[in-house]
């Protein structure tokens, strides 16, 4: 969600007066407004050209894509794919659950929400789950 100084669409600036800014979290990664309103009982999709400029989804994917596409130029920190495409194992939940989050292309909006986490169980094997590899450069 960290988006470094970019304070444009809709960044919340936390703490105020920081200059550290993050991506509201029923936004997809990288899109210009959000993925989804409301709550998940009471909500509805929200600007679907922007979430389909962040992340492939169940809108504009029917299987895994290339990685570096979602958005064109990367989100706030210049990252790629960090909604959409696969769900990403992450840390503990809680017990044996592990946390898995960013949607993925078989999803609809919601879960393209930053802001989304889930669990699951490791023996879980889905065709939906991954993870991001990193290389980084100093």
């Amino acid at each position: 969600r960290y988006k470094g100084s970019d304070s444009s669409h809709g960044a919340i600036e936390y703490p105020v007066g920081s200059g550290k800014y993050w991506t509201p979290g029923n936004y997809a990664s990288g899109a210009t407004g959000p993925a989804w309103h409301g709550n998940w009982r009471h909500g509805e999709p929200g600007d679907e050209e922007a979430t389909k400029a962040g992340a492939w989804y169940m809108e504009n994917s029917d299987k895994t894509q290339d990685v570096g596409q979602k958005p064109e130029e990367g989100n706030g920190l210049g990252l790629f794919d960090m909604s959409g495409n696969v769900w990403e194992w992450g840390f503990t939940k809680s017990g044996s659950e592990r946390v898995v989050r960013g949607g993925s292309w078989g999803g609809s909006s919601f879960s393209m929400q930053v802001g989304m986490v889930l669990g699951s169980i490791p023996s879980s094997i889905r065709y939906s789950y991954g993870l991001s590899l990193l290389r980084m450069q100093f």
